[in-house]
């Protein structure tokens, strides 16, 4: 199991001050791994220092701190939880599995979908509509999401297959960056992306005489 880094250490190893680090923690720039639960003490991984490097190498290119945290921001706008038919070893929809909408505390939605979005809110025998379900350790999983979007800032979407291991550690499974689909969270939760639907509308449409398809 890896060993977190303290803030002490972690601005030794990076090369980046103490004071630095908790600012751009502030500022929602670049976070930490974990906090203390008692002590709120900021806990780092190694694995962060290419986020790092990113902000060091646009801050020398005399880009604003602002403007770094808009490319850096990893925002998580849509998140389903596939679930396969009792005894299946597969979850694909497109093998009789289902899927269902989660919202930002990790607690699934009330109904599940099919790969043509009829509704259900019964499945392997268990109550969704009428019972509340919490994916443990669900901060784990959008933490480890978006560390991992930090390191490869230059894809505009990134879908992440996340599965949670024994030890409650998040891992990736398959990640998507070419071709993302969308219909299932559109299912599962509509919009597709969230509260950053107008967001993405608009910059397509500012953007849309640089290439073929139509907003």
């Amino acid at each position: 199991m890896e060993r977190l880094l303290s803030v002490n250490e972690f601005s030794k190893l990076s090369g980046i001050r103490k004071t630095s680090l908790r600012y751009w923690d502030t500022i929602g720039l670049f976070s930490p791994l974990e906090r203390g639960p008692k002590s709120n003490y900021r806990y780092y991984s190694s694995d962060q220092l290419a986020a790092v490097n990113f902000i060091v190498f646009l801050s020398k290119l005399n880009i604003p701190l602002k403007t770094i945290n808009a490319v850096m921001l990893n925002k998580t706008p849509g998140i389903f939880m596939r679930i396969g038919e009792k005894g299946s070893y597969v979850d694909n929809a497109h093998a009789g599995g289902l899927f269902v909408g989660v919202d930002r505390n990790g607690e699934l939605g009330k109904y599940l979908c099919d790969q043509n979005g009829n509704k259900y809110g019964c499945f392997n025998g268990v109550d969704f509509a009428n019972n509340t379900f919490v994916i443990p350790a669900f901060d784990k999983v959008l933490d480890f999401a978006r560390s991992v979007g930090a390191k490869i800032p230059h894809l505009r979407v990134l879908q992440l297959d996340i599965m949670i291991d024994g030890s409650n550690r998040p891992r990736i499974i398959e990640f998507n960056c070419n071709v993302v689909g969308t219909w299932a969270f559109q299912f599962a939760m509509s919009p597709v992306f969230g509260e950053y639907t107008d967001e993405i509308i608009d910059y397509c449409k500012r953007h849309k005489k640089r290439n073929k398809w139509k907003v």
